[in-house]
């Protein structure tokens, strides 16, 4: 997992929470909604749902990331066996 800050807004009506890289990326968000029930700690429910939905997208990106990145390497082995077994007439 890449180092990344959890950063927090807390607001009267969403909660928003996202994962940000050292360099300022983005790398997941999420926004959940406050319910008026449980005026209290509200809060809370909605950070503790807002986390588990970072770490699902997070996830998920850096696995569609390793995917893109195996195909990018398959590809240019692909293309380097292609280029190096061309025949020249």
């Amino acid at each position: 997992m890449n180092n990344a800050v959890l950063c927090v807004d807390i607001g009267t009506s969403s909660l928003k929470a996202a994962y940000i890289s050292l360099k300022g990326e983005v790398l997941a968000f999420a926004r959940i909604k406050l319910e008026k029930a449980n005026e209290s700690n509200r809060w809370l429910f909605a950070l503790k749902e807002a986390v588990s939905s970072l770490n699902k997208s997070f996830l998920e990106n850096e696995i569609k990331t390793d995917e893109a990145k195996n195909l990018e390497n398959q590809k240019n082995k692909n293309f380097a066996y292609n280029t190096h077994h061309v025949k020249l007439s």
